[in-house]
């Protein structure tokens, strides 16, 4: 019930909607949102369907069994980003504060200062040079996860841990990743 609460908290923010106007469009009380999201309570028959229609995903989208620490993908921004469950719902959390719009294209944003690692690994990447130094060529949606993941992650200051960073999503969407527990990014750091 805590994924179905994450992936209600991460399809609300994704729709740019506040607890209390999720609530006021299901027809239920503001409370009621907050315990979904925490995991307390799970929305049943209609009222599953409803924040289907009102969030715009599908049933499906919350009842998908990817656990806590799992890869899933989601559109920040206009662009679909594939990463562990926890950090993109940081991201749209960060996203969804006063004075950011959510709306707005995030392809451009390079990481925070803190993330000295990744800056350096996409400039690499950019100038072709990553596989012959480092013997790893990012696929695109590693490279948008990178980006975003440099906005709200732990900080990754440098090079080796941003290859890290790659490297442990990769073992993510392995079928023997997703079995195994995860440690070090779903718990907001990075094992060495």
């Amino acid at each position: 019930m805590e994924d179905l609460g994450s992936r209600i908290e991460m399809a609300r923010k994704m729709a740019g909607l506040s607890q209390r106007e999720l609530a006021e469009r299901l027809g239920v009380d503001e409370k009621t949102v907050g315990r979904w999201e925490r995991g307390e309570n799970a929305p049943r028959g209609t009222h599953l369907q409803r924040l289907s229609e009102v969030t715009g995903r599908t049933q499906e989208f919350f009842l998908d069994p990817v656990p806590p620490g799992g890869v899933t993908t989601v559109s920040i921004g206009g662009v679909q980003c594939t990463g562990p469950v926890e950090v993109l719902a940081r991201i749209l959390r960060e996203l969804a504060q006063p004075g950011v719009g959510a709306s707005e294209s995030r392809t451009d944003l390079l990481p925070n200062p803190r993330h000295a690692g990744i800056v350096e690994l996409l400039r690499l990447h950019a100038e072709g040079r990553l596989q012959a130094l480092h013997g790893i060529a990012l696929e695109p949606d590693e490279e948008v996860g990178l980006r975003t993941y440099g906005r709200s992650g732990p900080p990754v200051d440098t090079l080796d841990k941003a290859i890290q960073v790659v490297m442990q999503w990769r073992s993510w969407e392995s079928p023997e990743g997703r079995s195994r527990s995860t440690t070090g990014l779903s718990s907001g750091g990075l094992s060495s």
